[in-house]
């Protein structure tokens, strides 16, 4: 009897385990960083399951479930999958970062591992070799502002995976192995201010990548295959502050694809291999510092010092030169520059010696303002004349009516 009684309760133990797993375990390790209360989860799941019961540990003192709001994977951990229990536990979680835990997926049995995920706001899956991202996988996640999935060998996506991050302000993609992305891939991330797409496999940029971003103000491009630039790949990122191509193989940049971005700080181009430049690139853009070191043509990193450019002109002559030669064009030289020649290269008006084409028609539009708003002052000053003259006579009226009104009443 007591024999039967230990198979009973082996049998229940083991359908047990065949539920929620053969000692498959979600252990949390509690603690504050930096005033967040955090999970350090470790997760022992070989068999991807997502039935889990409980996540096991005991919080601090005071502390309980609905005070995480940070989920962090630790050391060791194994599943190939992320299970929605996380967030289903942690309702108020803002945070999740799962590093190296050899995940293949994140959609499990047709849901999302982020279905409950309504206050995060942050996801990061890095450092694994994932096999797809589903597209569903981040549709309930409309209040995600930054998204990575970074080093995960991923060569696709599907085209409408981040449709419904329509508030999301960084997404890292880097260090994957994309040689190309679906065209609508970003079309409804207009909120988006960092694009990571640095060391990929990527060849061919797509203007329609890039044509809806119009917050966007670093574009992180280094360290792919890229070889030529389409005239108008950048042409609605006028927010633009930070473009990085270095480690790329342009051997020759034009100025076209770069149109004029007022706002840009920062332009790297290190160890690409540039032979020739056109110089048109530095009046139309607004860069103040380029990081050209380690090409043919020039080695150096440039800031500009000087409204002019002509420190930059002079660095870079060689590769101007180059450029001429490569495109069987005329340009002007350093001495037409500098002298007090007109200009052909020049908006119209604009004189010669040290003049920026920029600063050139800045200065153009500043006395257009200036006029504008001496016209508006003339109006102005017409306009409180007018208004005096129909105060004095509205006062001559006021006096006629009071004047009236003390005269006697004359009976008959």
């Amino acid at each position: 009897m007591y024999s039967k009684r230990i198979l009973v309760i082996f049998v229940i133990f083991a359908n047990f385990h065949a539920i929620f797993g053969q000692g498959e375990t979600l252990t949390c390790t509690y603690a504050t960083v930096s005033s967040v209360y955090t999970c350090n989860l470790k997760l022992n799941n070989t068999r991807g399951l997502n039935n889990f019961a409980t996540i096991t540990g005991n919080h601090l003192s005071g502390k309980n479930d609905n005070l995480v709001l940070s989920v962090a994977s630790v050391a060791g951990s194994l599943s190939p999958n992320i299970p929605s229990i996380i967030c289903d536990r942690f309702r108020n979680v803002q945070k999740i970062s799962m590093n190296n835990i050899g995940i293949k997926n994140i959609l499990i049995e047709n849901r999302s591992s982020f279905t409950y995920c309504t206050y995060t706001n942050y996801i990061e899956i890095c450092n694994d070799n994932i096999d797809e991202i589903d597209y569903r996988s981040f549709t309930s996640n409309t209040g995600l502002l930054d998204l990575r999935l970074w080093n995960l060998g991923l060569t696709t996506l599907p085209e409408n995976v981040f449709n419904s991050l329509i508030n999301l302000e960084r997404l890292y993609l880097h260090k994957n192995k994309f040689e190309t992305l679906p065209t609508n891939l970003f079309r409804y991330l207009k909120r988006l201010q960092v694009l990571n797409l640095q060391e990929n496999l990527i060849v061919d940029l797509n203007y329609k990548w890039f044509d809806t971003l119009i917050s966007l103000k670093s574009l992180y491009l280094e360290s792919n295959k890229i070889v030529d630039l389409p005239t108008d790949i950048f042409r609605e990122l006028t927010d633009l502050e930070t473009i990085t191509l270095s480690h790329n193989n342009l051997t020759i940049l034009h100025s076209d694809p770069f149109g004029y971005l007022p706002k840009l700080k920062y332009f790297s181009l290190i160890n690409c291999q540039l032979d020739a430049i056109d110089q048109d690139l530095i009046d139309n853009t607004g860069a103040i510092q380029f990081a050209l070191n380690n090409n043919y043509c020039v080695n150096e990193t440039i800031t500009d010092n000087s409204a002019t450019r002509y420190s930059m002109r002079i660095i870079l002559a060689e590769c101007f030169a180059n450029y001429v030669d490569l495109m069987g064009q005329t340009t002007t030289t350093i001495s037409a520059i500098t002298s007090t020649t007109s200009n052909p290269n020049l908006p119209p008006n604009c004189i010669g010696g040290n003049i920026d084409a920029r600063v050139c028609a800045l200065e153009d539009k500043n006395e257009k303002l200036i006029e504008s708003v001496e016209d508006l002052a003339k109006q102005n000053q017409e306009l409180e004349d007018q208004n005096k003259a129909f105060a004095s006579l509205l006062e001559n009226m006021q006096s006629q009516i009071d004047e009236l009104r003390n005269r006697p009443c004359s009976c008959l």
